[in-house]
């Protein structure tokens, strides 16, 4: 088990991740969102890496918060500005298939 961070960070990094994977999943794969429970399973992890990390005592539930509205502001103006395919691109390339 991992030792309690004494370094808080503001906003919490894995939950901004963990949104904006869940909003690309979403937004670019839409058969693997059917898949993974739809915007209801997307919700459910995003809130499980939140609360984890409120948990392990690493994040207070703000940090998580904004954490949250930053992944999903991220995919969003990412989308708007055009770089959704390169997004789905990275995320293929890195699970080794694009």
């Amino acid at each position: 088990m991992r030792s309690v961070e004494t370094n808080f960070s503001f906003p919490s990094g894995d939950s901004a991740q963990a949104a904006l994977f869940m909003f690309t999943i979403m937004s670019s794969f839409q058969k693997t969102s059917f898949m993974m429970g739809g915007p209801m399973g997307s919700a459910q992890f995003v809130l499980i890496v939140a609360f984890s990390r409120i948990y392990y005592h690493c994040h207070y539930m703000g940090d998580v918060c904004c954490g949250i509205g930053t992944g999903i502001l991220v995919g969003v103006l990412l989308n708007k500005i055009g770089l959704k395919d390169n997004l789905k691109t990275f995320y293929l390339s890195s699970v080794g298939l694009g």
